[in-house]
């Protein structure tokens, strides 16, 4: 038997450690498939932990009306970061900052220099690759026979 879900999910292209709550009206048999199901959307932050803020379960009717709402809403609509510009006073109620968990995940993921130990859950600096050094003790020996 399905059911009808409101889904408040995390949503993405709004800026650097910032987020659009964006509302999903979809059809499931339980929450967690209707969970699954927005996080297929475009848009949504898939790679975040808490990317479902909230789910409601609610009826055909405000489904429908839901879904409508959904396809006027310009943040949906736009195609270019441009077009997003031009509705940005209708998009900026909904933009909320990150949380300070998710910001410094995103830093220690996204550098490149460090690694994670899995096991111990800690912060190691890689090594650089053999080549690098090549590449810079190759470049160093051209410096010096230009002098």
């Amino acid at each position: 038997m399905l059911k009808y879900y409101r889904i408040l999910a995390k949503c993405g292209h709004v800026g650097r450690n910032y987020y659009y709550e964006g509302e999903f009206f979809v059809s499931a048999s339980n929450p967690s498939i209707a969970a699954q199901i927005v996080k297929s959307f475009p848009r949504v932050k898939r790679n975040h932990k808490d990317v479902i803020l909230n789910i409601q379960i609610i009826t055909q009717e405000e489904c429908k009306l839901g879904q409508q709402a959904q396809a006027r809403n310009p943040y949906f609509n736009c195609v270019s970061q441009q077009q997003q510009s031009l509705y940005w006073d209708d998009i900026a109620p909904f933009i909320k900052p990150e949380t300070e968990m998710q910001k410094a995940y995103r830093e220690y993921k996204f550098d490149s220099n460090l690694q994670y130990n899995n096991k111990s859950m800690e912060i190691k600096v890689k090594k650089p690759y053999k080549r690098d050094k090549f590449s810079l003790n190759v470049y160093l020996k051209q410096v010096d026979y230009m002098f």
